[in-house]
């Protein structure tokens, strides 16, 4: 069993939970989990330690939550190490954590585990850090518990039980860290669907926009569409002509919305400290799939005019 700070296996983590590989005020800093664990924390949390070495009894510190003694040392994960120090190695570095960059001394390396929420929201993936500290008489404490494989529910109980031992404690909930993954995923899944259900519906409406503009910009061009035809030019020609219109004007606006989405993302990362991600190769991939979706969009308007008899066209006064 561990005491485990404001941190679980995949919980909210407070946005201050930052790591930090200088003092410098204008480095921005790397998400991070960070564990603050009593003496069984690592056994607890079945983790593997790849380099270095474990935390020595006298390493940790046991503090109320208005005293400001921290410990020294840290464990981070491989992931991280190679984020911060590249193919250097990490043990002996200094690192600095929170806002107010702490410093802590890396003693050792574990093989990625765990998954803080915050640091999966920034798609910082593994970025966790393990400190032997732990700051009691704050309004939230954590516990983890490990248990043998097929422990069933009954357990937990127990567990609520004994903690219900201290007077005046309130227990938020106790349950199984499976439970916690699946309530965490399971919003990000409903919040997922609702997100593709409304994209849907705004290409949908985007797509008889298109038509409805390009249907209404033939209308009140056939008789130009006509002398066209009547000049010689063929059907194909007049289609060819029309889709390399409609294609250039979409090239346009990609280029003006997908610059004008790029400030907006820079403007809410800086300023509102909101996710910020650009995957160039998904931001080619929307592009295209909006140029395609233009292009099927007016095929249908733009091969009816194709089809005009000049002859028709040409009498209208």
């Amino acid at each position: 069993m561990t005491y485990a700070s404001n941190e679980l296996v995949l919980a909210t983590v407070a946005g201050s939970n930052l790591v930090y590989k200088t003092i410098d005020q204008e480095e921005a800093g790397f998400e991070n989990a960070q564990f603050d664990v009593t003496s069984q924390g690592v056994a607890t949390l079945g983790l593997n330690i790849t380099q270095g070495r474990n935390f020595y009894p006298n390493e940790f510190v046991f503090a109320e939550a208005s005293q400001n003694r921290y410990a020294s040392v840290v464990l981070i994960s491989e992931t991280l190490a190679k984020s911060l120090f590249g193919e250097q190695s990490a043990l002996g570095q200094t690192i600095y954590l929170q806002r107010a960059r702490r410093p802590y001394q890396v003693i050792g390396v574990y093989a990625d585990k765990m998954l803080g929420e915050g640091a999966v929201y920034e798609q910082q993936w593994y970025h966790s850090t393990i400190v032997p500290q732990a700051h009691f008489g704050s309004n939230n404490v954590n516990y983890l518990i490990r248990v043998k494989p097929g422990t069933n529910e009954g357990i937990l109980k127990d567990v609520e039980d004994v903690l219900y031992q201290q007077h005046g404690r309130i227990v938020e909930r106790v349950e199984f860290a499976a439970r916690a993954k699946k309530r965490l995923w399971d919003g990000r899944s409903t919040f997922a669907f609702i997100m593709i259900g409304i994209s849907v519906i705004a290409i949908t409406v985007t797509g008889f926009g298109i038509i409805g503009l390009v249907s209404f910009s033939v209308s009140i061009r056939q008789r130009d569409i006509g002398i066209l035809r009547a000049l010689g030019a063929s059907q194909h020609t007049v289609l060819k002509t029309l889709l390399l219109e409609n294609a250039l004007l979409a090239f346009v606006g990609i280029v003006l919305g997908s610059f004008t989405a790029l400030w907006l993302n820079n403007y809410f990362v800086t300023h509102l400290r909101a996710q910020g991600l650009v995957e160039p190769w998904l931001a080619v991939l929307v592009a295209l799939a909006v140029w395609l979706l233009s292009a099927a969009a007016v095929y249908i308007p733009v091969r009816k005019a194709a089809k005009i008899a000049p002859a028709r066209v040409t009498k209208i006064n």
